[in-house]
């Protein structure tokens, strides 16, 4: 089974290259594969170097696209325009995967026979950041358990089956 994995990127290649090192090292069993599809909504391609030197020395299967607009919808539309998996992964450029992090999602969607599945988010702030922002509900997620059906989705650290979002013209409403 082949995943796209996609990743919209706005001017933090840095960040970006944390998140790539970590998609470079998944362990997935022989029965998966993935691609990585980047979006970089910078029309002055600031990622692109650091793609191209990805590709170059660690992961040939990584494709690079700008989309000019900004506009996280229409970047998210652009992942999946040129998404070749059965399944979308989305994950955002200031996150980090676990080393299982594919795996784990793909063996969610089938053990729940589901169209797609959330993963937990864990936010991790530098020692300077103020103690009200680390309390904020919207960096501490109550994380229901797996299996629960999901009624508010969110486009970071998701699985989802490729041909319900190609069936929608644009699915991310711009």
């Amino acid at each position: 089974m082949l995943c796209s994995v996609c990743i919209a990127t706005y001017k933090r290649p840095e960040l970006l290259g944390k998140l790539l090192d970590s998609l470079y090292n998944q362990e997935v069993e022989d029965d998966i594969s993935y691609e990585i599809i980047v979006v970089d909504n910078d029309t002055s391609a600031s990622a692109s170097d650091l793609v191209e030197n990805f590709r170059r020395t660690k992961f040939e299967e990584i494709r690079y696209y700008i989309q000019p607009v900004k506009n996280i919808s229409l970047t998210r539309n652009m992942c999946v325009e040129n998404s070749r998996g059965e399944y979308i992964l989305f994950i955002d450029d200031d996150e980090i995967a676990s080393p299982k992090w594919i795996q784990s999602m793909v063996n969610t969607v089938r053990s729940y026979n589901a169209d797609g599945a959330f993963g937990r988010v864990l936010s991790h702030f530098n020692s300077d950041t103020l103690e009200w922002i680390k309390r904020n509900p919207l960096y501490n997620r109550e994380t229901p358990q797996t299996g629960t059906e999901a009624t508010l989705t969110r486009s970071g650290n998701c699985i989802i089956k490729t041909s319900l979002l190609k069936s929608v013209p644009g699915p991310f409403d711009k």
